[in-house]
């Protein structure tokens, strides 16, 4: 097919294209797990023992996950689905200066508000009539936490950098480019509001990754890099925070991992500081609302 050869389209007919390319990269993960899971790491892809013990696998098969099944469909959804005038990255307009600022200040300044509502999201808690789901939901995060601790717990600088890629990095690039890049852009076009978008794209993106005891947290993280995106107009803005808030994870998990305290999330943080958080994001958010205005006006 050539450039922009499905770009007629309609807005759900082009996201239907983007789940299938997300799909085929995910079954593509699976047989490349296979296939080299025995000859190159000498485990057994059967025995959840072998595979949780092989670090070396597990960042191979993340790196890639990352490539195949966010940034290469996202790739080849923008060559099919736009042509060359409407490409979605890097965007409308220039990334500047104020726009890297206000992403790496609104994720720091955010973590209280985010904090507290990773604490209230798990304050939260199923029927009883429940219960088998919410066992579920708790061994699903556990694997989760156990996984994470498993990529970041090294004092190999190497290996750090490979963490970095594999948690910061690639999951920027990639769940932006797709999230906000091109799920919000085909769902404000189905909405014809770009609130609507935001929000939608925002739960999307926080279900995707199956942690349930931290929904709201992202989901929050979601409506942040949502708005960044809208008003900004430049896939380079989310992107900037998204790695901001990977990174700071990745630093702070690394310092409480030894340390006999609470870990961020285990208590909630003070009202004050709560209140402050969200007014920092929200002034962020107008800020980068008149900054866009001004850019899009500059370039008419």
């Amino acid at each position: 097919m050539t450039k922009g050869s499905l770009k007629y389209l309609p807005p759900l007919g082009k996201l239907f294209t983007v789940i299938v390319l997300v799909l085929s990269g995910s079954v593509l993960i699976s047989l490349i797990s296979i296939l080299i899971a025995k000859p190159l790491f000498g485990i057994d892809i059967q025995s959840a023992e072998d595979v949780y013990h092989n670090i070396d696998f597990l960042r191979a098969i993340q790196i890639l996950q990352g490539i195949l099944v966010f940034i290469v469909p996202s790739a080849l959804a923008v060559y099919l689905l736009y042509s060359s005038k409407d490409k979605v990255i890097p965007g409308k307009g220039h990334f500047t200066i104020s726009f890297f600022l206000i992403a790496v200040v609104a994720i720091i300044l955010s973590q209280s508000f985010i904090s507290w509502s990773a604490y209230f999201n798990q304050q939260l808690q199923l029927p009883e009539a429940m219960s088998g789901l919410s066992d579920w939901i708790a061994s699903k995060e556990k694997e989760t936490l156990e996984l994470t601790s498993l990529m970041i717990n090294t004092s190999d600088w190497k290996q750090t950098l490979i963490t970095v890629l594999l948690i910061a990095i690639l999951p920027a690039i990639g769940e932006e480019w797709l999230f906000r890049g091109l799920i919000q852009r085909e769902l404000m076009n189905i909405f014809k509001s770009g609130h609507w978008a935001v929000l939608v794209t925002a739960i999307i993106f926080s279900a995707i990754h199956i942690q349930f005891l931290t929904f709201l947290p992202r989901f929050i993280l979601g409506i942040i890099l949502g708005y960044m995106m809208l008003y900004s107009q430049n896939i380079w803005m989310p992107i900037t925070a998204h790695f901001t808030n990977n990174f700071l994870a990745v630093v702070l998990y690394a310092f409480f991992q030894n340390k006999e305290m609470p870990q961020p999330q285990s208590q909630s943080p003070g009202t004050l500081s709560i209140i402050f958080s969200l007014v920092v994001i929200i002034t962020l958010i107008i800020t980068t609302q008149q900054l866009g205005k001004k850019q899009a006006t500059s370039f008419r």
